[in-house]
């Protein structure tokens, strides 16, 4: 077994800094198979080890053998169940299953896959394993029963389910009782009503419906949101159209419900454990009384039947059931009804496991969060920017529709979107600094011969990727970690005997494992969920948390959906709501808004931030694109769920055990490839001798997890039996040209480390599920963007070419951006003032993702629009038959509304932008005509600070600035120690050995910086003055940070690097001149 340490064993640091980041729950979710871990024990007896000589006959004689003692097994009624459960077509081959266990037929090897399935995998699913709700103490406790199985929860599939709603709806009767409501997902765009069908209902998959608004279609959509049934919907219709015939009205309601666009409100509750009976409520309510109703109705009765047998009912009723819901459901293929299993174990474990799991949630975000953004919502975020400005602040169905925004994100299926966006790079240099460390790490395990390397500081800082104080990412607020204990027994855990061993999966949302067992786990369990998300809440107080509740295409998915109520608030799309009117937020009152560093979502109506999750794990990848972007923005700047993988080294023949203190990150691991067997498994005989060869040549253990992502099946590589399921896989992967290699894990815990064991003493494999929050964010996660309490709506954010901004993107090679706006550009500017087309203008540098200057004019008169468009268009194409440019365009001007302070605030901020313009035209002049003589990074810091001076403020309250003197490289260093005697002298005079350049540069710059002087201080006090009076949308500090930005990228470009390293100047340049030694005092 892998040696565990006493409890004084040193505790790992996380990595540098303090304590952990994370808190656990008081509590834990126990899941554990239904059979002891020894039931496959009889197949090895009498084997402890291999003969040197493993003949034909020995093996024919292990497998006979082998298969003789499963033969009583197939007898258990326990396990005959839980195999009818899952398999009836296996289940119904149980009776022969002796004579073709012992034949060796198909169905005997499924028997021994399912076998070890409920003796070694611990993931609930039916009878096969369970869960039970634990608490962490003082000390370890743990009782589990002999008969390990508590009570069962057997619901209808939720696909069958569906299937039972749409034999109702199909029947004229009963149609015109249920209620309606119009589909939250349809819009109008272009005089047509919109919809795309994300739906599993056969031939609705994936359809574009599009109906023409005609009246009598407004007519039914209105009526249909007021909660009629539709009976009441056609006779309300009728009576707006008294002339048309009854026939045709009802043609047009089925046409609106037949694609969707109106649906049956009546649907299977996510919060009830059992939706059916919920459901059949609902239809007695509405006096919806068909034979699918009793039918349903007989089907929910014998739900109870099975259990009120917990794992002991009788076969038979589960065929009754089965075939009730087949005669219900004639077209249904696939699985009709769901089990899950509740453990009869009570378990406390110590307080220091719970720490120990925040410390290890930590490392898995340290060295896995390679990428803390996924690169489609990087990408989509660059597009959004571009597109609408930064802060800005959108209708989230507008953005993410292509008839009114920029579309979905890439990788969005619901509906695709048809152009994709340009592809950003990922920065990958966390990644091959990664990458590096590892090979060095599994070269030096090879060099050495080691199976396991303990991550001391040194290889754990190389592999560490992520850090708390990280700017791209904040550690997300809560997370479920997956994990074993090895330990010999509780007693064992009590005196500090343990080791943590991180699961497959690593960790996954915070409550994401638990929801779907509530009415399984105790009492307690739904307030302590609560209490637990309240505390996550704490955190950012500002902001609004919602559930998410909503219709999945894949019905399929609701089996892993249902869930509590949870959250305070609720988004429901298409689904039935579980809270109160005044605690739900529709689709129509979230905004989307990005700054910076990431996306977030804000509820226009309440003024306040929105946070969207769900408590469960039915994963969003396929849903709706509008339930998508919910949880995907609320997530965007948090790091994204992990778990440890090799990277580049993923597919080596071998990787040993990592640990970290008492924490086993990874476990030995081995792949599997097409080369190395090569062609030896011709036989069963020969690929069993060939295995063994690659497990001496390897060191492969003799117990090994078969693993693919979080599915597990434990080998037995001496027994035959074990040899040839590994064979049975190989060949499959073989058939399918081995599109991925097989990976092979370890046994951990092994036999000695299972610590629970029932009343008789039988050992059994678990695995907890810990629920962790934040404790205390490493830095500020509330949101600093007050709001107004009224919509900027009134004031115009886009202006078309030919309005009263002329907007002119001018593309040129990035060589030549600052020759232009420091010779034709002023010419232009000249021409404009002389003729008095334009009164204000400004510039900016982009990529979108060719380079070009973005050059805006506002029109001196409104008559005279078409004028300064056509003098700017002539200027424009003069440029590029220069070879200049390359090509221009125009373009409508998106205002930056949220980010410059709202609609009280954009005017007096465009006076900025316009003055600004003007100063950086002349030092981007002044340094590309005389370039010995100035600098342009001095020129930019200079500017900034000037920029600060002339609001009112210090260089001391620039963030940016400050933080760049933590991230300082050597060459940021080098480089200020041979500016510095100018540029602190050109920022505050009085160095004591001034450069002599400092001349030219105050010369010429004060004249220049006067040119902002007077708009940028009456701005400064207007934005004051509307924060005063709450009229000021975000904050002074961001106006003044977007300001500073947008100075240096007109002098430097939307280059990045160079601003950071200017930052970093005037860090060090501030810091130098606050310790010049003070002027002594004249006598």
């Amino acid at each position: 077994m892998i040696m565990v340490e006493p409890n004084n064993k040193r505790q790992p640091d996380t990595g540098p800094g303090s304590g952990s980041l994370y808190v656990a729950a008081d509590f834990f979710v126990l899941r554990a198979p239904i059979l002891p871990a020894d039931t496959l024990d009889a197949l090895a007896e009498g084997s402890d080890s291999l003969p040197t000589e493993t003949s034909e006959a020995w093996l024919a004689n292990r497998r006979a053998e082998g298969r003789r003692r499963l033969r009583p097994l197939t007898q258990s009624l326990r396990v005959r169940q839980a195999i009818h459960v899952a398999s009836p077509s296996v289940s119904a081959s149980l009776r022969e299953m002796g004579r073709e266990v012992a034949d060796g037929a198909r169905p005997g090897s499924a028997f021994l896959r399912y076998l070890t399935r409920m003796s070694t995998r611990a993931t609930p699913h039916g009878l096969f394993a369970g869960v039970a709700q634990g608490t962490f103490a003082s000390e370890a406790k743990a009782a589990l029963e002999e008969d390990p199985v508590k009570l069962t929860r057997t619901r209808p599939d939720m696909g069958w389910l569906r299937a039972v709603m749409r034999e109702i709806e199909a029947e004229e009767e009963s149609r015109e009782l249920l209620p309606v409501c119009v589909n939250d997902l349809a819009y109008e765009a272009g005089g047509r009503l919109i919809l795309f069908r994300p739906d599993s209902t056969p031939g609705h998959a994936g359809d574009r419906a599009e109906i023409r608004l005609t009246r009598a279609v407004v007519v039914a959509l209105r009526l249909a949101a007021r909660n009629l049934t539709y009976g009441q919907l056609l006779a309300g219709v009728a009576a707006e159209f008294p002339k048309v015939s009854r026939q045709k009205i009802r043609n047009l309601i089925d046409q609106l419900w037949d694609s969707g666009v109106i649906l049956c409100a009546l649907q299977p509750r996510r919060t009830s454990p059992r939706p059916d009976q919920s459901l059949v409520e609902q239809l007695d309510k509405h006096s919806v009384r068909s034979e699918a109703v009793k039918g349903l109705a007989d089907v929910s009765r014998l739900l109870a039947e099975v259990d009120a047998r917990p794992g002991a009912v009788d076969t038979a009723v589960l065929d009754k059931l089965v075939a009730s819901q087949r005669a219900l459901t004639p077209g249904h293929v696939g699985q009709t009804y769901r089990l899950d299993t509740a453990l009869a174990a009570e378990v406390e474990l110590p307080q220091d496991i719970a720490t120990e799991a925040a410390a290890a949630a930590e490392i898995l975000m340290r060295l896995g969060c390679v990428s803390p953004r996924p690169v489609h919502i990087v990408n989509y975020h660059h597009r959004f920017v571009e597109a609408y400005g930064m802060d800005s602040e959108l209708p989230l169905l507008d953005v993410l529709r292509s008839e009114t925004g920029i579309g979905p994100p890439s990788t969005y299926e619901l509906p695709p979107r048809h152009l994709p966006l340009p592809w950003s790079h990922e920065d990958t240099t966390m990644s091959a600094k990664r990458d590096r460390a590892l090979t060095e790490l599994v070269a030096h395990s090879s060099r050495h011969e080691l199976t396991e390397v303990e991550l001391t500081d040194d290889w754990f800082a190389g592999l560490t990727v992520w850090s708390p104080d990280d700017p791209r990412c904040a550690p997300r607020t809560s997370l479920d970690l997956y994990l074993h204990i090895a330990a010999h027994s509780v007693d064992a855990i009590n005196d500090g005997q343990w080791r943590i061993v991180l699961g497959t999966f690593g960790y996954n949302g915070g409550l994401h494992s638990v929801g779907r067992f509530f009415d399984l786990l105790d009492d307690s369990i739904i307030p302590k969920m609560r209490s637990h998300l309240r505390e996550e809440e704490r955190l950012q107080p500002d902001a609004m948390f919602a559930e998410l509740n909503y219709a999945a295409p894949d019905w399929f998915g609701f089996n892993v959906s249902i869930h509590p109520d949870v959250r305070k608030y609720e988004v429901s799309v298409n689904a039935p709501p579980n809270l109160a009117p005044d605690r739900q937020i529709s689709l129509e009152d979230i905004l989307l808004g990005a700054n910076s560093t990431n996306f977030y979502l804000r509820s226009a109506s309440r003024g306040k931030r929105l946070v969207v999750s769900q408590a469960h794990a039915l994963s969003s990848m396929f849903a709706p694109n509008e339930c998508r972007a919910l949880l995907e923005f609320s997530g965007d700047g948090f790091t994204a769920t992990t778990r440890f993988d090799w990277g580049v080294l993923s597919d080596a023949p071998a990787l040993p055990r990592l640990t970290r203190g008492r924490i086993v990150v990874s476990p030995a691991r081995w792949t599997i490839s097409k080369r190395t067997f090569a062609s030896s498994y011709a036989s069963l005989d020969e690929f069993f001798h060939a295995c063994q060869e690659w497990r001496v040549r390897w060191r492969v253990p003799r117990h090994v997890y078969l693993t693919d992502f979080d599915n597990r099946l434990l080998l037995d590589l001496e027994h035959p039996l074990g040899v040839d399921e590994l064979l049975r896989v190989v060949r499959r992967c073989e058939r399918q040209a081995w599109q991925r290699n097989l990976t092979v894990d370890e046994m951990l815990p092994d036999a000695d480390g299972l610590w629970l064991r029932d009343r008789a003493g039988r050992r059994y494999h678990s695995e907890l599920t810990v629920p962790l929050r934040l404790g205390e964010p490493h830095k500020d996660l509330s949101d600093d963007r007050s709001r107004l309490p009224e919509s900027s709506q009134g004031v115009t954010r886009r202006w078309m070419p030919g309005g009263e901004w002329v907007h002119l993107k001018l593309y040129s090679a990035l060589e030549l951006h600052d020759a232009i706006i420091g010779g034709p550009l002023l010419s232009l500017l000249s021409e404009l003032k002389g003729t008095g087309l334009a009164e204000q203008w400004f510039y900016i540098r982009y990529a979108d993702p060719l380079a070009h200057l973005r050059l805006r004019f506002r029109v001196a008169a409104a008559d005279r629009a078409g004028e300064l468009l056509l003098h700017c268009a002539a200027w424009g194409r003069r440029l590029v038959e220069e070879k200049w440019a390359n090509d221009l365009t125009f373009a409508s001007y998106d205002r930056e509304v949220e980010r410059y302070g709202g609609s009280h605030a954009i005017e007096s901020l465009e006076n900025v932008f316009f003055r600004n313009s003007e100063v950086s035209a002349e030092l981007v002049r002044l340094a590309h005509t005389r370039p010995s003589e100035f600098d342009m990074e001095i020129l930019c810091v200079a500017a900034m600070q000037n920029l600060l001076d002339a609001w009112g403020r210090p260089p001391s309250s620039d963030r940016r600035s400050a933080q760049a003197l933590s991230r300082l490289s050597d060459a940021n260093r080098k480089r200020f120690r041979q500016l510095r005697p100018l540029l602190c002298e050109v920022l505050a005079p009085g160095e004591s050995r001034p450069d002599p350049r400092s001349a030219a540069y105050k010369t010429e710059l004060g004249p220049i910086f006067s040119l902002q002087y007077p708009e940028v201080q009456m701005a400064a006090k207007s934005v004051r003055r509307l924060a005063e009076c709450g009229l000021l949308a975000g904050s002074e500090d961001r106006i003044v940070e977007s300001l500073i930005h947008m100075q240096a990228n007109r002098l430097l470009g939307a280059d990045g690097e160079r601003e950071r390293n200017c930052f970093g100047l005037w860090g060090m340049a501030q810091r130098a001149i606050r310790g010049r030694p003070a002027k002594r005092s004249q006598p």
